[in-house]
């Protein structure tokens, strides 16, 4: 590769090479043998293959499961959420030990190895540590991560489950009722019962969280760091 100079038009090409402007000058360079074709075809560009595949699977999995939970999601770090979501799938992924360019985080994210690295994902950035445990038809969750240092407003959490149709890729979201807790009385633990799960296809469950402003009796979401949506476990059928 090297730089030329002419007073006059030059050629796009001379031989195995290329030439193209490049700030005034131009430059030229030797030709890659790079084509569409080859990328589609050639061997050497097999891996290249297999991670477009790859990832055209993981961004239409996660637009499936991102855009019913829209309503739910942080108003905040909009970015971040969009982005971290993604990155968290992908992670998921690559546990999957399917042939090359066949990769799904439906194929391992609801098994009982994965659990621990499902349960407590947040939306969005916090710092905020979730725990808790799962009682039969609920979950029991721990409030020690949730601060109660101006004591004003109220604490509100409810479930959320995403039901999938592995086939038809069809979903519903079902929703708990909230359930509302004044700081200065936040119990330590806190029972929510989790939706019927469905029979067939896959089943995400969420904890969403709020902070709640009482006027007049009605009470209104506030947001900030309290307000997000938390990954608990993701169940099939056959791993219930």
């Amino acid at each position: 590769m090297g730089f030329i100079t002419s007073k006059g038009p030059m050629p796009k090409r001379v031989g195995d090479c290329v030439i193209y402007p490049y700030e005034g000058k131009y430059l030229i360079r030797k030709k890659s043998g790079f084509t569409s074709q080859a990328l589609k075809k050639h061997p050497k560009y097999a891996k290249s293959r297999e991670n477009a595949s790859n990832f055209g699977r993981l961004s239409r999995e996660a637009k499936i499961l991102r855009d019913p939970l829209k309503p739910y999601l942080p108003k905040r770090n909009a970015m971040q959420v969009f982005n971290g979501w993604n990155k968290k799938l992908h992670q998921l992924s690559l546990l999957d030990n399917a042939e090359p360019g066949k990769r799904s985080v439906f194929h391992v994210v609801h098994l009982p190895e994965v659990a621990s690295q499902v349960f407590g994902y947040a939306f969005a950035p916090t710092s905020i540590v979730l725990h808790g445990e799962f009682k039969k038809n609920a979950f029991r969750l721990f409030t020690s991560g949730w601060k109660r240092k101006d004591r004003q407003g109220h604490f509100g959490f409810r479930i959320i489950a995403l039901q999938l149709n592995l086939e038809s890729r069809e979903t519903e979201v079902l929703e708990g009722d909230w359930k509302l807790y004044a700081k200065a009385t936040l119990p330590k633990k806190i029972n929510l019962t989790l939706p019927d799960e469905p029979k067939q296809g896959m089943c995400w469950c969420f904890l969403q969280s709020d902070l709640f402003q009482e006027q007049e009796g009605s009470f209104y979401p506030l947001g900030g760091e309290v307000q997000n949506l938390f990954l608990l476990q993701v169940t099939t059928p056959a791993h219930r």
